[in-house]
């Protein structure tokens, strides 16, 4: 009802918008009164809020609101005319709040009113300074209408200013009031204030302490302002406080602030509280008053609500922080986790970015610049925005905090006509980004597709994201790689296939293609077979044969589903080939709609593809490399016949899962599995095992129960075969199961699964068991010390079950089990998760080791092995080296063992000696390091003492050996080398025991040297000794103990040393050494120069054996040259050699005449096939050679002849610089390596013309090449020509061009900076040969030589290539363009290439 005075319109939310419209309708009548004169109010004094802002009847508000208020259920809202004010109701709190004053334009009439916002409210009571603004004194007297939320500004009003419309669903004073009650607003408020101040213009130097920063002493908060709409301009010094009683904090804080300011400050106090106070202001104004402060600020709920609709990003940050429920825009951030939140796995950020660096660096770049409108592209849509929020959240967490993602153009209009810089995401069409970038802010526009017109520069396409980047991402949600790893292929292939495969929500898990019947009719068969060649006529007809359909339609259906479900296909086509998006997930929906049909078909289609004979099975390696250049290729693509098997264990694995109707797939499966492995162990050829080699992981995942009992008959005919004396070394079919990696593989596979983790194992020891091969024998134990080991990886296992194995392998193949037995306690191998199974969820519960449980294990195992090993000396052994790491109790169960079996007395001294070892080195190792963590105190070690004064031998000299180790390896009296003092005790006691032994004769001797391992010091002892031992001890020089010569020779040298050259003489003419002695004991003298002379009366070929066995280290440097002579002289080419290079090491110049002798010597003695040097010492002369005497003329020859002999040498600039003057030689090297052709004039060896090849092959200096880099263009043009007629001249012209052009490939850069030089470039244009273009592609080509890159990598390296010669081509094609051609042959060779290793990367990152 209306009483003349105010007007009141009464709406009940139950009436609805019709309701609402009509009494709006009917309160036109009681519209203002047309004003008698215009006039502007703002332009001639300040408006103060005062109360007469108010209208009559209504209290005052020092907040100033207009409220819009939605009532509760049937509660009517009063709606006021222009001149009341309207209250709110119930604290329903939707309203519109208008904070700022509402500038009207006198002459409006039917104008829209434009809302401006205030700028500087000096206090809550001062709005602020308008100036000209325009003020409605009376409203409009046209009828009033009911007017839209308008989406931009009416077309001839002026917009003064904007600011942020209330939105209801956000934050409200009220809200903060609550808030301020809670534990979370005491650490999360000054996070709150330091976004708002970071996002209000005019504000630096921010220094906010967040969560428990707060309680330490100092300001809460500093910044400088410059003045804003919020903040006067001023050093900020901030205190904050969430208390119930804001007026009581406020007064502790301004106190004790003030009395530290001890006078006045510049500086502005502000006080902020999200609760309700009513009285701040108040208390702001009386502060001030105090004058300790240029400005005292109080914030409290009402004007914070204020500020917070002047920045948007923060308002919708706090609004989330609280749970509201934002509409039409969110922070991205909120956008992010409520992504996040859905998945059953906590995403990363850096998931969206893994191998996204360019494109990251690239938006960052746009958003700098204002006027961009960077669109990121992705496959989905999601995949953008996620990419934008982990780029922002790593590089900029201050953008982060500005960027909102907007999903309709009402809050998109809101958004853009604030003041704040924003970053705006749209997720609408169409959106208004002009009014978004008028007003200062950023616009990031995600897309699917984009129109190829459109300029690339501000378009950001996301590659897929890197498998490896990816994968290593997933780790930080608690994942293990392996099923991190599947999971980023997963997403490579489908993005949104990824999140759908980890989504919490179950409908989302029901894609729309598997909804489509025909689809799904040609879907389901295709699940099995998983990945094929699109372009591959073998893998397509198989397919055709196995579905049903013609190859090349499967091809067109398959497209059209990828055009169908872009964001998420059922299959992709990756690299070339067709594989399906997520095998499980596809599995799951499709395969119970598999026909009977089909799954007839699939057996044939198995038993086709991989028992298929390869064309190259039975050829040798060359006739298989001949065969393949030939262009014969094998009747599948690897990836068919791989992912085929696979399927076998995708359909059991999902079998298993849902049952049902798929419990008929599983038993085909077990029957394929079963068939398919039955012929492959059953083939005599052992042809069929070999083909199917590569899939037995597959198959044993496929069908375990099957694949064990195939695989435990066929080891029984190969023990069979071993009992009957058959051995490994006649190749039989038989032992193929012992040989093949393959088969470890498959049964470490079926150690995961807790029902066949017993079987698989004790087949591993089986096969190991079998195999005569050490590194079979090494690959078995580890495979199998992993799985049964105390620190197995295989935690499902119960370690009851472990043990048991363990004593099994103990007693039935102890030859194999016996050596683990150390390791199960002990890490000793190298440690390598196996894989785990495809599809199977065997073993993904990793439960950690219960301590107990493994000291359980360790008892019962070690009870089992001491009870076992009996009076067995090398079990024995394997025990106590097993006792280092073990706790007291079990180390003396096994001390306790040994002491009773040694006690029996059944031990040879052989093998008394060798426990005697191995107990002293236990007794040394410990005293020695006495203060490690495991040493064994003296009282442990009493035991071991004592058995070794038991055990050891008295009589065998053999027990001193252990003296004679290394000397880094011996331990005595407690000391090693490291110890002050030890090699005098060591060189006593090593003394006192030779002295002991040789009392004991010849025999004695003997035997301690050939059970020692540092016999030097015995040769020295014997020589230092008036031994009568000589004629024995020289007659092992004839001998065949290697560690008895190396005794006698060190003898001989340290006697020679002592009695010269007389003693020699005498020793050769008593006559009792052999030939061969004779010659090592000349061999074994020492390198004095005062016995040279009497090695020289010695005949030639004893004297050549001195020489040739002499040690270049031995040479005095004032010798050298002297010795090098005697070497030439010799013949000694590797003593010449290598004697030359430690010169020149060491700085020492030989003569020239000297290095081409003894590199011509070598070449001789390679030519006879003695391969006595190191062509490194022999390339290092000739390029000392080549920098000394550069045009030495036998240097082009010697390099010749070195390549010839098949040293692969990289040929010296000498020998180009000489090529290059004589083109005679150029064609005779051409006719070397082409001369054995039909019509050539005869056969050429091998070896020659790999050596001309070599040459030819790594030409790199260009004929009419100066020392300045520059080009004699004429002198090259003539060497050409000359070239050319020699060639035609040997009835070489049909290949003279090509040879010619593949030395113009060596032209270094021109003077432009391009390949090839301009006098190249004239040349090709003068000749007008394409043979002689294509040779010079072909040079250049060839020598970029091979490449390395990461298996991810792809053609990157090709696609510079790509672009620096088209780029180069295009600049010379005007003048030159011959050789613009041939930069655009290289440029399509190279993009080939390019494209090529784009495809094997894509394969590889998309696959499984």
């Amino acid at each position: 009802m209306f009483d003349g005075q105010s007007a009141y319109l009464r709406i009940n939310s139950d009436e609805g918008l019709e309701g609402a419209q009509q009494h709006l309708a009917d309160a036109s009548d009681h519209r203002a009164l047309l004003p008698f004169v215009d006039r502007q109010a703002a332009g001639r004094r300040q408006v103060v809020c005062e109360n007469f802002l108010h209208a009559r009847g209504e209290r005052a508000r020092e907040e100033l609101q207009a409220h819009l208020v939605v009532a509760a259920h049937r509660q009517a809202v009063d709606i006021r005319r222009a001149d009341r004010r309207p209250a709110p109701v119930h604290g329903h709190r939707l309203r519109v709040d208008h904070r700022v004053l509402v500038q009207p334009d006198l002459h409006a009439l039917a104008q829209q009113l434009a809302v401006v916002g205030a700028r500087y409210p000096v206090s809550q009571d001062v709005v602020g300074v308008l100036g000209d603004q325009h003020l409605h004194a009376h409203t409009s007297d046209r009828p009033t209408e009911t007017l839209p939320l308008p989406m931009g500004p009416v077309e001839g009003t002026p917009v003064y200013g904007a600011f942020m419309e209330s939105n209801p669903l956000l934050v409200s004073w009220g809200d903060l009031d609550r808030w301020a009650a809670t534990e979370e607003s005491k650490g999360t408020f000054p996070e709150l204030m330091r976004r708002l101040l970071a996002q209000t213009p005019g504000v630096t130097n921010i220094n906010i302490r967040t969560r428990e920063g707060t309680a330490a002493p100092g300001w809460d908060g500093t910044a400088t302002s410059a003045g804003s709409a919020f903040l006067p301009e001023g050093e900020l010094r901030c205190e904050f406080g969430t208390n119930q009683d804001p007026k009581r904090k406020a007064n502790e804080d301004y106190e004790k602030r003030a009395q530290e300011a001890a006078g006045t400050t510049e500086e502005v106090y502000l006080f902020a509280t999200p609760r309700n106070w009513a009285g701040a202001a108040e208390w702001a104004k009386e502060r001030q008053k105090d004058g300790v402060f240029a400005s005292v600020e109080a914030f409290d709920a009402h004007r914070l609500e204020g500020w917070l609709q002047s920045v948007p990003a923060v308002h919708y940050w706090i609004s989330e922080r609280l749970e509201k429920p934002t509409s039409g825009a969110q922070t991205l951030t909120a956008w992010w986790e409520r992504l996040r939140r859905n998945c059953t796995i906590e995403v990363p950020p850096g998931f969206h970015t893994a191998g996204r660096h360019e494109e990251a660096d690239k938006l960052l770049a746009l958003l700098a610049t204002k006027d961009k409108v960077p669109s990121v592209q992705a496959a989905w849509r999601d995949d953008a925005l996620a990419f934008c929020h982990a780029l922002l959240h790593d590089r900029d967490p201050a953008a982060l905090d500005r960027a909102l993602v907007v999903s309709d153009a009402q809050r998109w209009y809101q958004l853009a006509i604030q003041p704040s810089s924003l970053i705006l995401i749209p997720l609408f069409d169409d959106p208004d980004i002009g009014l978004a970038q008028d007003n200062g802010h950023s616009v990031i526009h995600p897309v699917v597709e984009v129109n190829d017109t459109r300029d690339d520069k501000d378009i950001v396409r996301l590659p897929k994201i890197d498998r490896w980047g990816g994968a290593t991402s997933l780790t930080e949600a608690k994942l293990d790689f392996p099923k991190a790893d599947k999971l980023t292929a997963l997403a490579r292939r489908s993005m949104c296939g990824f999140y759908r495969r980890i989504s919490r929500d179950k409908s989302r898990q029901h894609p729309e293609w598997a909804k489509d019947r025909d689809t799904v009719r040609i879907l389901a068969p295709l699940v099995l077979v998983g990945a094929w060649e699109a372009e591959h006529a073998g893998d397509l007809d198989s397919i055709s044969r196995f579905v049903g359909i013609d190859g090349n339609e499967i091809n067109a259906r398959l497209d059209e589903l990828v055009d169908r479900y872009p964001l998420d296909p059922p299959f992709v086509r990756s690299g070339g080939q067709w594989r399906l998006v997520d095998a499980m997930d596809a599995a799951a929906l499709l395969l119970p709609k598999l026909s009977a049909l089909h799954l007839e078909r699939w057996e044939k289609l198995l038993n086709d593809v991989l028992l298929a004979a390869s064309p190259l099975e039975e050829k040798s390696a060359s006739e298989a490399l001949k065969a393949l250049m030939d262009g014969l290729r094998p009747p599948f693509s690897p990836i068919l016949p791989r992912h085929l098997a696979s399927g076998l264990a995708l359909a059991a694995a999902t079998s298993g899962r849902k049952g049902g109707s798929l419990a008929g797939v599983g038993r085909y499966v077990d029957r394929i599995v079963a068939c398919l492995v039955e012929r492959g162990v059953q083939d005599e050829s052992g042809y069929l095992l070999g083909r199917l080699a590569p899939f037995l992981p597959s198959l044993a995942e496929a069908s375990p129960g099957r694949f064990l009992d195939v695989i435990e008959l066929g080891l029984e005919h190969t023990e069979a075969a071993f009992s009957a004396g058959v051995t490994q070394a006649e190749d039989g079919p038989e032992f193929m199961l012992v040989t093949l990696p393959e088969l470890k593989w498959a049964l470490q596979c079926l150690s995961w699964s807790p029902d066949y983790f017993g079987r698989a194992v004790r087949v591993l020891a089986q096969l190991g068991d079998l195999a005569a091969d050490e590194s079979y024998r090494r690959d078995y134990a580890e495979a199998v010390a992993i799985a049964v080991a105390g620190w197995s990886p295989f935690r499902e296992i119960d370690w009851r079950e472990r043990a048991e194995i363990v004593t099994w392998m103990l007693e039935k193949h102890a030859r194999f089990g016996w050596p683990l037995v150390k390791g199960l306690f002990v890490q000793e191998f190298g440690f390598v998760v196996p894989s785990k199974p495809l599809y199977r969820d065997w073993g993904l519960d990793e439960k950690p080791i219960v301590p107990i449980a493994y000291a359980d294990y360790r008892r019962e195992v070690l009870e089992a092995a001491v009870r076992l090993a009996g009076s067995d000396v090398d079990r024995w052994m394997i025990l106590l080296r097993s006792c280092g790491d073990l706790p007291v109790p079990e180390r003396t169960g096994i001390i306790s063992g040994f002491r009773s079996a040694a006690a029996q007395g059944k031990w040879d001294d052989d093998q008394a000696l060798e426990a005697c070892s191995l107990l002293r080195s236990m007794v040394n190792r410990h005293q020695s390091s006495t203060d490690a963590p495991r040493a064994w105190r003296e009282e442990q070690l009493r035991p071991l003492v004592e058995l070794l004064a038991q055990l050891e031998p008295v009589d065998d000299p053999r027990r001193f050996a252990w003296l004679f180790d290394y000397d880094h390896c011996v331990t005595i009296r407690g000391k090693t080398g490291w110890d002050e003092g030890f090699y005098e005790i060591l060189r006593e006691e090593r003394d006192r025991a030779l002295a002991s032994v040789i009392q004991g004769g010849d025999a004695q001797v003997r035997a301690l040297v050939e059970a020692s391992k540092n016999v030097n010091y015995i040769g020295e002892f014997l020589a230092r000794t008036d031994s009568e031992l000589e004629p024995c001890i020289l007659s092992w020089l004839d001998g065949e103990s290697p560690a008895l010569y190396k005794a006698a020779s060190t003898y001989v040298w340290s006697t020679a040393k002592q009695r010269g050259m007389p003693w020699v003489r005498s020793t050769l003419e008593q006559g009792f050494l052999g030939a061969e002695g004779q010659r090592r004991l000349v061999a074994s003298l020492p390198c004095d120069k005062e016995m040279w002379p009497g090695v020289e009366d010695l005949d030639e070929a004893l004297a050549r054996t001195y020489w040739e066995n002499v040690s270049v280290f031995q040479i005095d440097k004032e010798d050298g040259d002297e010795v090098l002579d005697i070497l030439l002289e010799y013949g000694c080419a590797a003593q010449a050699i290598a004697l030359l290079s430690r010169m020149i090491d060491v700085e020492q110049k030989p003569k020239v005449s000297q290095v081409v002798r003894a590199l011509s010597l070598w070449c001789e003695s390679t030519e006879r096939g003695e391969n006595t040097a190191s062509s490194y010492e022999a390339e290092e002369l000739l390029t000392w050679l080549e920098s000394e005497a550069g045009d030495h003329p036998d240097l082009p020859t010697l390099e010749f002849r070195l390549l010839a002999c098949g040293h692969d040498l990289t040929p010296s600039d000498a020998l180009y610089r000489i090529l290059g003057r004589e083109p005679d030689r150029f064609a005779a090297l051409v006719k070397g390596l082409y001369g054995f052709r039909e019509g050539g004039e005869g056969q050429e060896t091998h070896a020659h013309q790999f050596g001309c090849w070599q040459v030819l092959n790594h030409w790199r200096r260009l004929p009419g090449l100066r020392g300045d880099r520059t080009i004699d263009g004429e002198y090259l043009a003539r060497w050409v020509e000359e070239a050319r007629m020699l060639l035609r001249a040997e009835g070489l012209g049909d290949i003279a061009d090509t040879q010619i052009g593949e030395v113009l490939g060596s032209s270094p850069d021109g003077s432009d900076g391009m390949w090839p030089a301009e006098e190249v470039r004239d040349l090709l244009e003068d000749a007008k040969s394409r043979d002689l273009e294509q040779g010079m592609a072909t040079g250049r080509y060839n020598r970029r030589g091979g490449t390395t890159r990461e298996i991810l990598d792809g053609g990157a390296q090709e696609w510079s290539l790509v672009r620096r010669y088209r780029e180069h081509s295009r600049k010379m094609s005007a003048r030159w363009p011959r050789a613009a051609a041939v930069l655009d042959g290289l440029a399509e060779d190279y993009e080939c290439e390019a494209e090529r290793e784009d495809e094997r990367a894509e394969e590889w990152a998309d696959q499984d």
